[in-house]
């Protein structure tokens, strides 16, 4: 497991830039904007995330399947993913397309649609997106 703050901090290092920690949102937002040529300090702020679909941590793979994190140094690799029948997918397609193209979609009927097809999917709702937060 590692925090969201490490992986991009090891980015903007691979990058090379350093990551310089603000104390607020408004401190990283004004620093950015005034970046000078050739500087290697990029602001950041790291805050606790109340955005919908948002989780502590991603996991792909459920507790019914096996996980092999032996193979490879950072990856896990599952042994007994199940597959879907391509009848199946070809199905969910058309449904997500019919569903999208009408005009009083709503999230929470892409959400229910997807639960039928995938039933351990989960989606935290807020009622708060990321295009609140930028």
């Amino acid at each position: 497991m590692r925090r969201f703050s490490e992986i991009a901090n090891n980015l903007l290092s691979e990058m090379g830039w350093e990551a310089e920690t603000c104390a607020t949102e408004e401190e990283a937002k004004t620093k950015a904007a005034n970046l000078d040529v050739g500087q290697n300090k990029y602001p950041v702020y790291y805050f606790a995330s109340d955005t919908s679909g948002e989780k502590p941590f991603e996991e792909f793979y459920t507790g019914y399947e096996t996980v092999d994190f032996n193979r490879f140094k950072s990856l896990g690799v599952i042994l007994n993913a199940p597959s879907q029948a391509i009848e199946n997918i070809q199905e969910m397609y058309i449904s997500l397309k019919q569903l999208f193209s009408r005009k009083d979609i709503h999230k929470a009927d892409i959400v229910a649609l997807i639960q039928h097809y995938i039933p351990n999917f989960e989606h935290i709702e807020t009622g708060k997106g990321l295009d609140q937060k930028m």
